[in-house]
């Protein structure tokens, strides 16, 4: 194991309520190459403030999650062409003081979506409106989705990026009133401590014939169990992660990602 030293290349994460997941994958992805980077986790409140240090002290990467991933666009130098399409950021380098954010999460949901290997010509509910939402709203759009529905609880947000990628909102009550192919839930329900709640009743799931949940802890959320009990093709949201994990771990290091390395450290620590 590389010892910490003062070449040691620094990266963080930053949340309002970080978990152990980014730390764990990246610092065992780094581990396995013998490189002499170091991941933290960070609790932040203050987007702005942290940019800054990310900035000011040479941090080479920062992973950004809920509730900052629209807010830290404005404290930067540069985008990729995908995170401006997005309009939220989950991955800045930093470059001798240039920052530059990108959206890895919207890479992550083009690997799933290819994993599951879906006809373009499929309907789509899409459940949630934030950051991660339109990650997902991006490539189905990217992958010529085009009947795609969104139901978020607070409708006009729903509306908003339905017109933003011309697709349709629904009204959160009437989400499963409906029939579509897949279901996405882009929400936190179902999330632990609160695992024992689903997006849609149990009974609704076996009307779709595709499921992919957002939520990764539990790995197995009670949507995803149903859906395997239904014999339902479904993806768990480790695997988005995963793979939006790589994308990052690329960009800050310059290394192909062991990424056989990083799930199996997921599996371990969920």
């Amino acid at each position: 194991m590389v010892k910490i030293n003062k070449d040691t290349i620094l990266c963080i994460s930053i949340a309002s309520k970080p978990s152990n997941l980014g730390t764990a994958i990246h610092n065992q992805a780094y581990k396995h190459l013998g490189l002499n980077f170091i991941y933290k986790a960070c609790a932040v409140t203050d987007a702005k403030a942290a940019i800054q240090g990310v900035r000011a002290l040479g941090i080479r990467g920062c992973s950004v999650s809920m509730p900052h991933k629209e807010k830290v666009i404005e404290y930067l130098d540069e985008l990729d062409p995908v995170a401006k399409e997005i309009g939220a950021v989950n991955t800045i380098v930093n470059t001798h003081g240039k920052l530059k954010g990108y959206n890895s999460d919207a890479h992550g949901f083009e690997s799933v979506l290819h994993d599951l290997q879906i006809s373009p010509g499929s309907s789509v509910l899409v459940l949630g409106g934030g950051g991660v939402a339109k990650a997902i709203l991006y490539i189905l759009k990217k992958n010529k989705f085009n009947s795609v529905s969104i139901a978020n609880r607070n409708r006009s947000r729903a509306e908003e990026l339905a017109k933003s990628y011309n697709f349709t909102s629904i009204n959160w009550g009437d989400r499963e009133k409906s029939n579509f192919d897949f279901l996405i839930n882009a929400t936190s329900i179902g999330m632990n401590p609160n695992s024992d709640r689903s997006p849609i009743k149990l009974k609704s799931v076996p009307k779709y014939s595709y499921i992919f949940d957002v939520v990764i802890s539990p790995t197995e959320t009670l949507l995803i169990s149903e859906a395997k009990r239904k014999n339902i093709v479904c993806r768990p949201g480790y695997r988005m992660t995963l793979y939006a994990a790589k994308m990052q771990f690329e960009l800050y290091t310059g290394q192909k990602t062991p990424i056989e390395v990083m799930e199996k450290t997921i599996l371990e620590l969920l």
